[in-house]
């Protein structure tokens, strides 16, 4: 006889614990060269924009100087601790190029970040919702 499974939890199932290390990895990897992150806090009104430039080791440079990549991830931490989630918005720019406009291709990603307790938990976002949008 085979034991019955426990129901389903989607609060806890459906995000992913992270650690600030795992957001700046999860940036790393989606960002070509150059991208724009928006930050949207909820409850609280307003979004932040951010340009990403990825350094030739690597590293992002968040901010229009390197200087401000420190407050960014200071402003992140800040605004996980006031809010209850906060919607991240990131379009990577690709190489590829929009024939028609000439413009550059960008991939749009979406993720929410969700403080549980002490932690933060990673949620996809449904980015299609977004596309009318950007």
């Amino acid at each position: 006889m085979s034991k019955r499974k426990k129901p389903r939890d989607d609060k806890t199932d459906a995000g992913t614990r992270i650690s600030l290390n795992a957001v700046k990895k999860m940036l790393r990897d989606c960002v070509y060269k150059n991208a724009i992150l928006t930050l949207s806090p909820a409850p609280a009104p307003g979004q932040a924009q951010w340009d990403i430039e990825k350094a030739d080791n690597g590293d992002l440079i968040l901010g229009t100087d390197p200087s401000h990549t420190f407050l960014f991830w200071a402003k992140l931490i800040r605004l996980i601790s006031e809010n209850d989630h906060i919607g991240l918005i990131l379009r990577s720019f690709t190489e590829r190029i929009h024939q028609p406009s000439g413009l550059p291709i960008n991939e749009l990603r979406g993720f929410l970040l969700k403080r549980d307790g002490n932690s933060v938990s990673l949620y996809p976002s449904f980015v299609f919702m977004l596309k009318a949008w950007d």
